[in-house]
Order: structure tokens, then sequence, then C-alpha cells
């Protein structure tokens, strides 16, 4: 498999901590045990710190233009970005908190599967139900599209932290910033997208708020911060929008720069406000 030291590395780390929580439902816990896994974790915490430091000049233009050529390929059999809901909360209570925690029950009271299939967007080398969406597709790529060991088992959603993990690795970028990504939840990159939809090339006014999370209507016409509190429906975004935001990311038309911020920490290239003033 073709990758660099970092993503190796990202590799490694996730297969090891595979291994241990293996051993660990096997033979039970032990002080060895105990002391490989804070080594484990050491490793993987390192990895997230090195990548929180990148900032948008770091990110890996190859792995992007990697994952774009590759969605764009095989988008339309196998993107489907409401596949990649992560771990799935059993109880309703929390089916209020993001996007990817629903309950499964919330999920067959409120969305036609008939419209939009869930979880069966898989392909053929990478038999993975999360494959369909953006991680999915980065994850996939990463391996070669051969599925590792820890995946091949059980239920592919039930490991989305190391889908994000793999993911912002392999692009190189933060996790913060890959969540915003990968997910529809409040100040996600689509909201911001669909907000400034003007300064891009008009690509995105056709992505939907999610009124099912929402408690107002947002009117993005009108407030200008009204994406920082929607949620974008995952099954607006089709494999072409993917491709669209991967490509004003990589091209440096929006920009993450600060996690946490007051903006949501991303903004539009200034250069392409000048040039909307000036027509």
């Amino acid at each position: 498999m073709k990758a660099n030291y970092r993503v190796r590395a990202t590799l490694k780390a996730v297969d090891e901590k595979a291994k241990h929580i293996e051993a660990y439902l096997k033979h039970g816990w032990s002080d060895k045990r105990e002391e490989e896994e804070e080594k484990i974790d050491k490793k993987i915490d390192r990895i997230v710190t090195k990548l929180h430091k990148s900032t948008y000049k770091d990110y890996d233009v190859e792995a992007f233009k990697n994952l774009i050529s590759t969605i764009e390929q095989n988008g339309l059999t196998n993107f489907n970005m409401s596949t990649f809901l992560g771990h799935l909360s059993d109880t309703w209570d929390n089916y209020y908190n993001y996007v990817h925690e629903v309950t499964r029950t919330s999920l067959i009271n409120t969305i036609d599967t008939s419209k939009s299939p869930l979880f069966d967007k898989t392909t053929n080398k990478f038999n993975c139900t999360s494959v369909g969406c953006i991680a999915g597709f980065a994850t996939a790529v990463a391996f070669d599209w051969e599925i590792p060991k820890w995946l091949s088992k059980g239920d592919s959603r039930d490991h989305h932290h190391e889908f994000e993990l793999i993911a912002c690795s392999y692009l190189n970028i933060p996790i913060w910033v890959g969540k915003k990504i990968f997910y529809g939840d409040e100040a996600s990159v689509w909201a911001f997208a669909k907000q400034n939809s003007h300064l891009l090339g008009n690509a995105y006014g056709h992505l939907s708020p999610d009124a099912w999370y929402d408690d107002e209507e947002r009117d993005f016409d009108e407030d200008e911060e009204s994406w920082m509190y929607a949620n974008i429906d995952l099954n607006s975004i089709s494999y072409k929008d993917a491709v669209n935001v991967l490509t004003d990311i990589i091209e440096g038309r929006i920009i993450f720069h600060q996690e946490n911020h007051n903006d949501g920490g991303i903004m539009i290239n200034p250069k392409l406000k000048q040039k909307s003033k000036a027509v």
C-alpha cells in the first residue's frame, strides 16, 4: 500500500488499538494490557495533536485530489452522505444531540428509506456501510481499498472515530475540520457553503436545512450567521456537492482558520469577497 509516514503511523495505531480491544474481550483485563492501552492511546493522542496544528496551508493537496477523483469516479453508484451517521445511539433521549447520533427508532420514523436507502451503498472490495460518505471514501483510499481486519468484523458504523482519524490523517486536516466536512451538524461546511453560495459559483443553494433538527427556520439570505445554527439534510448532499466542497477547500476558496471561533471557524477567501464587491 502506497502511503506516507503520517498515514502509515495512523493506520498502525488504529490496528494496534483494534488488536488490543480484541485481546481484552478474549482474555480479560490485566495490568500489562492496561499499560499497552495507555501506550497506544498516547500514540493516537500525538497524532491528533499534530493534526490539530495543521492549517489550510498544510493540507495534503495530493490526497485531496485523489479523494476528489475517487468520488467523481464512484460517486454516482457508491456515494450517500446519509450512510455515515457514525455510532447510532440506542436511547431515544439522545436523538437530538447530533446528526450522527440519532437513534435507530428515529431513523425509521423520520426517514423515507424508499427514497434514500440507508446503509446499503457498498463497494465489492471495501465492503463497508460507511463508504458512501466523504470520511468513508477517504478511509478506503488510505487503505488502497483493502479492507482491514478490524473493519471486517461487526458493524462498521461502530468505527466512526477510526474513520474520522484515518480520513483526517490522510487529508492532513484537524479532527474539528473533518467533523465540519463529514457531518451536517450546526456550523458545518455545508451550511456555510449554502450561506455563501453566491460567492462560490451558486453551487450550493439547493442544499436543504434539516427542519427535523432545527428549532426554527433559518433565513440564509437575511441572516449572515444563520449557517452556524442550521443543520443540513445529508440526503440533499450529492457526490457532486462533495467534489465541489473538497475542491473549494483545497483551492483556497473556503478556509478553516480557528476551532470554536466566534465566526464558526470557517471563512470565505477575502479575494472572493473583494471580487464580488467589484462586480
